[in-house]
């Protein structure tokens, strides 16, 4: 087992930057949008979702999926209705997250 607390097997935070930064630039409806309000409203529903995964409410699985729904539907505004319908989308940035 690893652990990775001080972020150099893995700079999640520039991934998640990265992949922000790429929605901005195929999402046209977000371009008055600015990368760090997307990144503090990313981190805003990450903390609350996990803290659900936390409590054991969801599994690290739906904590994912939420996140991702949440953050597509109110943020976004992509439409997204159902869990199915972000999966999409959840592989497409978690293929970017791993090439960076």
């Amino acid at each position: 087992m690893l652990f990775d607390l001080d972020a150099t097997l893995l700079d999640h935070d520039s991934a998640r930057d990265a992949a922000i930064s790429s929605l901005l630039r195929t999402h046209h409806q977000l371009t008055n949008t600015e990368v760090n309000d997307l990144v503090r409203q990313w981190q805003e529903i990450s903390d609350l979702v996990y803290e659900r995964y936390l409590t054991g409410e969801l599994t690290f699985a739906e904590q994912r999926l939420h996140r991702m729904t949440q953050f597509s539907t109110e943020i976004l505004d992509l439409g997204i209705n159902s869990d199915d319908d972000v999966d999409p989308t959840v592989a497409a940035l978690r293929t970017f997250h791993s090439s960076q």
